[in-house]
């Protein structure tokens, strides 16, 4: 873990530090908690929170850095309900899950694993959490329609299914089987 970013468990009702940032939580009571955690707009792992933290410090520190991308992943944090990995909903999009999408316009459906950036390859559909697709993904449930601004233009997609990935030995995720089915 980081010296940077203090790992809590975020529950409805608690104050979240993420990267030295805090934010307080209004207090419910269990039942709206989980009516609450039903109406956030995207979750997030504690464990990609922190990832997530430490890839917006190497952004800022590069060369030079790209501050919409900087922006973008800071909204995330900012804006997540936070929650340990365990209690991850399954059809969340996360670090390390794959995603079918379909193109609302096209109609064109595609598969894609959202990885950390020293994993990405699109050739394999492997793309990176720092990407813009990556980053209008991460977080969404299955099911939403997502605007996503890329290089050729803006795509409208809906996350078809989440399918979660698991580390094996080698350095490149693996898929598995677990998968979200509504």
């Amino acid at each position: 873990m980081s010296d940077q970013f203090l790992k809590r468990i975020v529950l409805p009702g608690m104050s979240c530090i993420v990267g030295g940032r805090t934010r307080k939580r209004s207090q419910k009571t269990v039942a709206e908690g989980v009516e609450h955690m039903n109406t956030v707009l995207s979750f997030l792992s504690s464990a990609d929170a922190e990832n997530l933290t430490d890839l917006v410090g190497l952004l800022r520190r590069s060369y030079t850095p790209d501050w919409d991308q900087v922006a973008e992943l800071e909204r995330i944090l900012d804006n997540a309900e936070l929650l340990p990995p365990a209690l991850l909903p399954p059809d969340v999009v996360c670090i390390d899950c794959a995603v079918d999408v379909v193109d609302l316009r096209t109609g064109k459906k595609e598969s894609y694993m959202i990885v950390l950036p020293e994993f990405a390859d699109m050739a394999k559909r492997l793309v990176s959490v720092t990407a813009p697709l990556g980053i209008a993904l991460l977080g969404r449930r299955q099911g939403e329609v997502i605007q996503v601004n890329v290089p050729g233009g803006v795509r409208l997609i809906k996350a078809k299914r989440v399918r979660r990935l698991e580390r094996s030995a080698s350095p490149e995720p693996q898929f598995c089987h677990r998968s979200a089915n509504y």
